[in-house]
């Protein structure tokens, strides 16, 4: 295949969240920044593998807790990804939820405008997969799992919709994943 194959950008991208998982953080970046150069090379870079990718990216980056980074590749995915296949799609549509998630994660408690941004793109994502994929899926789940933590529990009601919306998740999370499983705990 060589070593510029798109098979070996999405398995060192694969491999870096692996690493990210074992906690070797350094590794985990190189190899998710060697895996974008691999597909940037021979493809346009206003393409849908690219746009996938940087969105991939950007969630692996996310995982190890650097939500900047996650941020400037999901925004710079979500642009392809809009102009490719629209707003109603469910691959834009995942972008918003992932750049959303990085969003309310750099906003913390401080910056109700970016926590406000965040809270919209994953809203907006919310009723996108919510259209397309159906109330018992697992992507709706996490999706509202996503519009939780973007809420801004300052606001009257946020506290409230955040265990609301927290506990619909629950209801899929828990019969697919399993009562155990990371993202129930």
């Amino acid at each position: 295949l060589g070593a510029f194959h798109v098979d070996v950008a999405w398995t060192k991208r694969h491999l870096g969240v692996a690493c990210g998982s074992l906690g070797d953080k350094a590794t985990a970046q190189r190899l998710c920044l060697e895996a974008l150069e691999i597909l940037r090379s021979p493809l346009d870079s206003n393409s849908l593998e690219v746009a996938r990718m940087l969105r991939s990216l950007g969630q692996a980056f996310g995982n190890l807790g650097d939500w900047q980074k996650q941020r400037e590749l999901c925004e710079e995915a979500l642009g392809t990804s809009e102009d490719e296949f629209g707003d109603d799609s469910i691959d834009t549509a995942m972008t918003k939820r992932h750049l959303g998630v990085a969003m309310a994660r750099l906003a913390g408690d401080g910056d109700a405008s970016l926590r406000g941004e965040a809270s919209t793109l994953c809203e907006e994502a919310f009723k996108v997969l919510k259209q397309h994929l159906g109330d018992g899926h697992l992507d709706v789940a996490r999706t509202r799992c996503a519009i939780a933590e973007a809420r801004d529990l300052s606001q009257p009601g946020g506290a409230e919709t955040q265990r609301e919306l927290l506990e619909e998740a629950l209801q899929v999370l828990v019969p697919q994943l399993g009562p155990d499983h990371l993202e129930v705990a």
